[in-house]
């Protein structure tokens, strides 16, 4: 779209969403200013359900309009992952119930962003429901019967998620989980390295201490005997140099 400039996305979904306008729809901004490594990525996601409070009085207006609720979705759109809105109304595709029979009529309500019900201008294919919204939100699908069968071609949106632009933003979320968990991983491979080799130079200094002290003791046995060899020796020439002194008192 717009030359490549904007990625546009709609999310896989059960109810096959399809988009019309929106390119036109949403405020573009800067949007075409980017280059192709930047650019903003417009994505719609539809899940199931509503908000409770909302839903009350979707049931209200369905039991004055005697419709009968068939199901309740929320379309949110998001503009590089922050939300998001479309600045003009914009045309919505989904599957019809796969109970639909040929005389049942669809209806589609919103909650708007002003807090009012609107019904949607809605009109149905063999297979498809379409309705203009004012904008993504809250959505209820009222179901009535009537005498007329409604058949014809369903259309061909001009954004689906079989149609939607490369992911770059996923894509490149997923480089980079990737790339963190390889980081944490050589983080952790290298404190576990470092740490097996300290224990292995704590390990050798502790022996080389240990040596050392062995070598001290046995130095202190040797350097014992030897004094003790030396006291002897001292000893044995006293006493000797005792005994001439004797004998030469007794010669006088």
């Amino acid at each position: 779209a717009y030359g490549k400039r904007i990625n546009y996305i709609v999310e896989d979904n059960p109810y096959d969403l399809g988009i019309s306008g929106l390119a036109i729809s949403i405020p573009l901004g800067d949007s075409l200013l980017k280059s192709s490594f930047m650019m903003d990525t417009y994505r719609v996601r539809i899940k199931n359900g509503i908000e409770d409070n909302v839903k009350a009085l979707m049931d209200t207006q369905a039991t004055f309009a005697q419709a009968s609720i068939v199901d309740t979705f929320t379309i949110r759109m998001l503009k590089n992952y922050t939300d998001a809105t479309t600045k003009e109304p914009v045309v919505f595709s989904i599957n019809k119930p796969e109970d639909t029979q040929l005389g049942d009529v669809y209806k589609v309500v919103q909650y708007t962003n002003n807090g009012d019900i609107e019904m949607c201008y809605t009109r149905q294919t063999s297979g498809k429901i379409i309705f203009m919204a004012l904008h993504p939100g809250q959505f209820m699908l009222w179901k009535v019967t009537s005498a007329n069968q409604y058949k014809g071609e369903d259309p061909q949106e001009a954004l689906t998620h079989a149609t939607s632009s490369f992911d770059q933003e996923h894509t490149f979320i997923g480089f980079n989980v990737l790339a963190g968990i390889a980081l944490v991983l050589g983080i952790v491979g290298f404190k576990l390295l470092n740490k097996k080799r300290v224990k292995t130079v704590r390990d050798r200094a502790q022996q080389q201490q240990e040596k050392v002290k062995k070598d001290v003791e046995n130095l202190e046995v040797t350097q014992a005997l030897h004094i003790l060899d030396t006291t002897v020796l001292h000893l044995d020439e006293i006493e000797e140099a005792q005994q001439e002194d004797d004998q030469h008192n007794h010669s006088a």
